[in-house]
């Protein structure tokens, strides 16, 4: 199974402000350059060309360092916390099926299986929840195995994350589990056991999700089930 070891948040950082900058440049280039075609001045044009290579030398060489995954994990800014908890960024315009459907396309060409369990991706694919679009940038920073949760009916869980914390939406959560899973190869949720790739079940507002061997899933788990492998998942920060 894929670890990833390399992925260097202050690098994955500098790609994303080149970003913003190579997105400017490119517009102001465009114009200069349909400019020169318009009045005919090819010398200018070459020159503009010439000058475009060397400004964007440096983006091409940091997207070729970090490879087709770190540039993934920094397009949603992900950091990982620790084992359980990841804080990340979903853009404005971004809606959460589209980064599930990108992680699972990286994971199955990466590691050659599927992130997603394949009969639950459909179905989020015609969930508004999943597909509505971020009006606004958002940052989040999620808790996906809160310790000492575990065990606990639904209102138990509530009453022990108290008022400072709450459940993360459902939606939310699964693209949590998917940065996570991508950067580390491991379940935001951990295994329960490992041995048989089986993680916790975690609730969060909307159902609960969990993680086996053919990929991440909505979970049956009642509000009254208070077994060991039910833990429960926090908003650390809703920005």
């Amino acid at each position: 199974m894929a670890q990833i070891t390399t992925y260097d948040p202050s690098k994955a950082r500098a790609y994303r402000q080149l970003s913003k900058e190579m997105g400017s440049y490119q517009q102001e280039i465009s114009a200069r350059f349909k400019e020169c075609q318009e009045t005919g001045d090819l010398a200018t044009a070459k020159n503009i060309l010439a000058e475009a290579t060397l400004k964007t030398q440096p983006f091409m060489d940091l997207q070729r360092e970090l490879g087709a995954t770190g540039v993934f994990l920094a397009k949603y800014g992900v950091e990982v916390i620790n084992e359980h908890t990841i804080l990340f960024v979903i853009p404005k315009g971004t809606s959460r099926i589209s980064i599930l459907e990108e992680a699972n396309k990286l994971v199955q060409e990466r590691d050659g299986r599927d992130l997603i369990y394949p009969h639950q991706l459909p179905a989020w694919q015609e969930d508004k929840r999943f597909t509505k679009e971020q009006e606004r940038s958002k940052r989040l920073c999620i808790d996906g195995h809160v310790q000492g949760g575990d065990g606990k009916t639904r209102t138990q869980q509530e009453a022990f994350l108290g008022k400072e914390f709450r459940m993360p939406e459902i939606e939310d959560l699964a693209v949590a589990f998917s940065l996570h899973w991508v950067a580390t190869g491991e379940p935001l949720f951990e295994w329960y056991p490992k041995q048989d790739e089986w993680s916790f079940h975690i609730r969060c507002v909307g159902g609960a999700l969990s993680f086996r061997r053919d990929g991440l899933r909505a979970g049956a788990i009642d509000v009254d089930d208070d077994i060991d492998d039910v833990g429960v998942s926090a908003l650390v920060s809703p920005e």
